[in-house]
Order: C-alpha cells, then structure tokens, then sequence
C-alpha cells in the first residue's frame, strides 16, 4: 500500500494524530482571520473579550486548553488557543476549520462552541463548553474505576455503550457531510455523570461543497492524514476518491478492536510494519466473543464495500449484540437460580413458598432473556427446565392441578412435558375418585351421624324389649298360657312403633348404611316374629314354643348384625342363645330369658354408640 508519510517517523509519532501538509496558504482562511481581526478592532463588538484565562487543562499537537470563566454569562467554560510554537498559517487554519466543523455538526455528543475570536496577537481561539470528564482511553482498561464512578459491573457493555453514542455522533455528522478522519479513544470525553463527546475535529473534511470555502473538502484530502494505529487503508494513501462514510466506520471498529484487545489495531514500530498490520485485517484475541468479533472485522475489512454502509448500521449491530449479552448474564443469573432450586428440592422439600420464591426468580431471569433475545436457545431451554422441575415437585405433592397451571404458562410445552402433566392429572383424578368413593363409604359407617336419634331408639326400645316379657311374665304367671293372638299382637304392635319411629327420624336414619341398617334389623325383627308365630301355629305347635324359637331368632340375628357391623353384638347373641338353652330346659323362663337378653343388646347399643372423639372418615383421613 502507497503512503504519504514519511516512513521514517518516529514510533510515538505512529500514535499521535498526524496532520496534512499544506503547501500554499488557503486564502478562505486567510480572509476569515482578517475579518476576525477587523472585528475585533470595531467598538463595542471585540470578540474575544471578558475572559478570565484560567490553568492549562489540556494540550493537543498544535494547540493547548486553557480553563476560563466568560465573564458577562458568568460561564466556565475551555479556550483553545494556539501553543507558542505553532502560530503559523496552517496551524491558525487547522483550529479554525475544527471550530467551523464542531459548529456545523450541533449535537449532544460534540462540544458545541460558544464563540471564535482572536486573541492580543491576532492569531485565532475557540470558546467551547467546559467538560469536566476524563479521556475515554484512560477509562477502557479501567473496570474498577468505571464500576466506582459510573456504578456499571458490565465494563464490556460500558464500554460498548459509549461508542454507540460515538456512533451516533458520527452518524450525525455523516448526514451532513462530516467526515472526522481520527476517531479513537483519545478523542472521546466522558464526562462526570457518563456524557460522551466526540473531540478534536481538526482534520475532518466535507464531502459536500458549501462554497463556502471555509470546510476543507474530501475531494482535495490528497495527503495522509490521521493516527497511523488506528488509520483506515484509503486515509495511509490519500486516496479523496475513496473517502465516505466507510472510512469513519473503520475507524469505528477500530475503537472496538482496542475494546476487545486492549490495544490499538495496527501494531509496529514503522509506518512500513504498520501498513502490513492494516492489510491484514485485524486479529482478535480468541476470548473476544464470536459476535463482536465479527462485527470488528467486517467494520475494518481492507475493502470498502466489505464494511458495514454507515454509522448508524454499526451501531444497530452493536445494540443487537448488547441485547443478547444482556440476555445472556440474565440466563447466566437464571441458570445459577435454577441449580439453587434443584438444590433445594433435592433435599428435604422446602416450604412452598421458599420453593416458589426460588423458581420465581429464575423464571423471570429466563422470561426476561428470551424477550431481549428469542432465537437464543439457552434461555428458552433454562424457562423449560425450571418449569419442569416444579411441575415434577407438584406431581410429586400429587397436585396435578398446579402442575397443569405450571404447563400452561409455557409458550410451548414439550410434548413428553405434557403427556407427563396428562399422565399425573389421570393418576391423580383417579385417587380423587378412589378417596371419595372410600370418603361415601366412610360417611356411610360414620356411627355419628343419627347418634343421638340411635341413643333414642336403643333407651326407648329397649326398654320396652326389656320390661314388656318381664311385666307379662309376672303378671299371667299361673294365669292361662300365652296364645298365639297375644303373640302377633305383641309383635304387630312393635312393629306399629317401629314404623312411627322410622317415619318420624326418616331424616337422619337414612343417611348412612349403619343408620339403615339399625332400621331394617329392628323392623325385620316384628315381622320374622308374626311369620313364626303364624307358621308355629299353623303347624299346631304351642305359643310357648313359639316363644322359646323367638329367643333363637334373636340370637340368629344379634350374630349376623355383629359380624356384619358391630362385633360386640355378638355378645347379645351369645346372651340370646343361653336364654334359648335355659327356656328349652326351663319353659317358665322364657320370658324372663327374653329380659335378660333385651337388658344386654340395650347395655351394648348404648355402648357402642356413645359419642366418639373422631368420625370414621375422619380416622380415615388421619390414616
């Protein structure tokens, strides 16, 4: 690659901007200086004047930056005049064209310029704002201070912002025909609460002729011109006909490689070695992330059709890559929420709401990647993940219902996903179905229910079971025989009395199985006594015969009831079958036998429904 600069140059001079030679005096900027200085000289309109030059802030190649107050608005603001040694032409006119360049590109990242003015000795100087910041370059590597001053732990992404507000700037510049030619850190301010502006205009050129005279155009950039670490290949040679917005883009992914590296792009201690480094192509450290390296290449492609078409199309790229870094520590942070959920669940389970803290504050982690970044995989797998895992920690407390919830909150649930949430809800519904059938079950044996009607029944009835053989006993001893009459009147009246009583407590003694139960046996007793007592008698047999069968029939039914509901039944029917024995021995007997075994069935009825501290269902539930 052919240059214009001397290849003899010193290696500190390879880092500091260098500036075209001019060989003859630009009369647009001689007459500019002139009418400066007439100006000047005219009462009451002095330029220049009410200021108080304050120290040295800064020095440039030609000029140096003094701090001063403007004492008519009050204003601190920054003069920059020429050094000592560099009053000539060229110089005056360098610092003039970077005034009327910095004017013409007004935007919030380029220090805007108060006033130009001619100092005692008619030579030229800028008033610009004051900023108070530091070089961009000394904040770079810097990752402690930058978190210490502007309180951003990502230096990456600090860093990366601020040239995309280089970018804008520039971008901005461009639609107005500006092209800076030496954009590097050094040229970039950061102010105090983390303003960017881009500096030092001095060797920009317009592409655009204004005819005015004053910019100098790109058509007549015949000389190299720039800082040779940083130079686009078409700024080495001078080539004006390959000047565009490109060649500031290069310049732009320059700035990157420095970000990326921690070094300026071209590298030698020539222009000659520096040359060879810009022809081939930047070579990124491998831990330069994959993306932002690609987009350095493509910004300092040796060919200008290779780079990115503008400013603007950078920095549309750079913000795409910060999106997804963004997205990316956020699904860093998530996965580490989701390993302390795992560990969470893996050892005794925690509170529910412990768990659903931790996997809230993972699924929002992952939710919130995959809005900054969809087609990144990562995050969409980490969302599925934490969701699976406490669906499988629902599944396992057997809340399907949850579990399903959990599922529908996906976009898009695995399909294995799903049919495992299915496969759950099935499982689960058919417990449900089990406990309710076991719950009506229980509900059905629950001796609670109907209780006090129970208690009722067994004092009332078996009272009259108990004193009605008794009292006819005493009263007909020595009387006639019993007859077959008085026995089915007997039977039919307690059956008459049973009926009332079903009627009248119809309510709670058919609610449960038990209750039904008790209802039946007790009616069915009356009815089996008048079907003996007629069969008896149409076999000729004696009523106290029949009576004596009765006490067998008791004993029948008192075991079978006990074997089939309550076990200490079948003491009444042990009863019942002794009296049998005894009235089969002792006909006399019968009726008080019949007392006896009525007295024990009422002791065991009134025993085994007493109130209980628990229901059945509710031994079931505590089972």
């Amino acid at each position: 690659m052919a240059s214009s600069i001397d290849d003899t140059l010193p290696a500190d001079t390879l880092h500091r901007t260098l500036e075209p030679r001019r060989a003859t005096p630009d009369s647009a900027g001689q007459r500019a200086l002139s009418d400066l200085a007439r100006v000047s000289e005219m009462p009451g309109l002095a330029l220049g004047q009410g200021l108080v030059i304050d120290e040295v802030i800064g020095y440039g190649g030609m000029g140096v930056v003094h701090a001063a107050t403007q004492m008519a608005v009050g204003r601190k603001v920054a003069v920059k005049m020429l050094r000592p040694d560099q009053r000539n032409h060229a110089s005056a006119m360098r610092l003039l064209r970077e005034a009327w360049v910095t004017g013409r590109v007004e935007h919030p990242s380029v220090v805007p310029v108060y006033e130009v003015a001619v100092d005692a000795d008619r030579q030229p100087l800028i008033v610009l704002r004051r900023i108070d910041g530091s070089e961009w370059e000394s904040l770079i590597d810097e990752p402690d201070l930058v978190r210490q001053r502007f309180g951003a732990g990502d230096a990456l992404a600090w860093n990366l912002r601020v040239l995309i507000q280089v970018c804008n700037a520039v971008h901005f510049a461009h639609q107005r025909g500006i092209l800076h030619r030496d954009l590097k850190p050094e040229n970039v301010m950061v102010g105090e609460l983390g303003e960017v502006y881009v500096l030092d205009w001095g060797i920009a050129v317009s592409l655009i002729d204004d005819g005015s005279g004053r910019l100098p155009l790109a058509r007549d950039a015949t000389q190299a011109a720039g800082t040779p670490c940083y130079m686009a290949p078409e700024l080495w040679a001078g080539a004006p006909e390959r000047l565009s917005a490109r060649t500031d883009v290069y310049l732009l992914g320059g700035i990157l490689f420095r970000i990326l590296a921690g070094r300026a792009p071209h590298q030698g201690s020539t222009l000659a070695e520096m040359c060879a480094s810009a022809e081939e192509g930047p070579r990124l450290p491998p831990a330069a992330p994959e993306v932002l390296a690609d987009i350095c290449r493509r910004a300092m492609a040796p060919a200008l059709d290779d780079r990115p078409p503008s400013a603007l199309e950078l920095r549309r790229e750079l913000e795409a890559y910060l999106e997804r870094r963004s997205a990316e520590l956020l699904a860093d942070e998530a996965e580490r929420g989701l390993e302390r959920l795992r560990a969470a669940l893996a050892g005794r389970a925690p509170d529910r709401k412990i768990a659903y803290g931790l996997f809230g504050a993972c699924r929002f982690g992952f939710e919130q990647a995959v809005s900054r970044a969809a087609d990144e995989p990562r995050s969409a797998r980490g969302l599925v993940t934490a969701v699976a895992t406490m669906i499988d920690y629902e599944i396992a407390a057997d809340d399907a219902k949850s579990a399903a919830a959990l599922l529908a909150s996906l976009p898009s649930a695995p399909a294995e996903l799903a049919e495992r949430v299915a496969a759950a809800q099935r499982a689960h519904d058919e417990r449900a179905a089990e406990r309710d059938k076991l719950e009506a079950l229980g509900r059905q044996h629950d001796d609670r229910v109907g209780r006090r009607t129970r208690l009722f029944f067994a004092i009332v009835f078996g009272t009259i079971w108990t004193l009605t053989p008794l009292v006819s006993w005493l009263v007909q001893r020595g009387g006639p025989p019993l007859t077959y009459p008085q026995l089915i009147s007997y039977s039919t009246v307690i059956l008459a009395l049973l009926v009332g009583f079903g009627t009248w407590a119809r309510e709670s003694m058919t609610k449960t199985q038990l209750n039904r139960a008790v209802l039946g046996v007790a009616t069915f007793i009356p009815v089996a006594q008048i079907l003996l007592a007629v069969g008896d008698r149409a076999l000729g047999l004696p009523a106290s015969l029949a009576l004596q069968q009765m006490l067998l029939l008791w004993s029948a039914l008192a075991t079978v009831t006990g074997l089939a509901f309550e076990r200490r039944l079948l003491f009444s029917g042990a009863v019942f079958g002794a009296g049998w024995l005894v009235a089969a021995y002792v006909p006399s007997l019968t009726r008080p036998m019949m007392a006896v075994g009525n007295l024990a069935l009422t002791i065991v009825l009134l025993l085994a429904w007493r109130p209980r501290a628990r229901s059945w269902s509710e031994e079931l539930t505590q089972r």
